[in-house]
């Protein structure tokens, strides 16, 4: 079976490795987060109290209430089922 330069270059891409098949491996990183407070978002009411955003808005709190206004990772984790967090961070 004889195969157009074109068909055959397509062909050829297909063969090639997808750039997604591999095994990704990671460790744990203890990050710091920092944040800056915005009143406006604050005072709007379908935000804060919002279904959806609850999690982020849990997050956003115990940010703010940290005296340096930024949380070591490992404290999701922690309050992992009041932020609505279902895994280990």
């Amino acid at each position: 079976m004889f195969l157009n330069t074109a068909a055959s270059k397509i062909l050829q891409k297909g063969r090639q490795k997808s750039p997604f098949a591999f095994i990704q491996k990671f460790g744990y990183v203890d990050v710091y987060m920092k944040w800056k407070k915005d009143s406006y978002y604050d005072s709007i009411e379908h935000i804060t109290k919002s279904i959806e955003l609850k999690s982020i808005i849990s997050l956003k709190n115990c940010i703010a209430q940290d005296p340096n206004g930024c949380i070591p990772i490992s404290a999701v984790s922690k309050r992992g089922l009041e932020m609505g967090v279902s895994m280990k961070v």
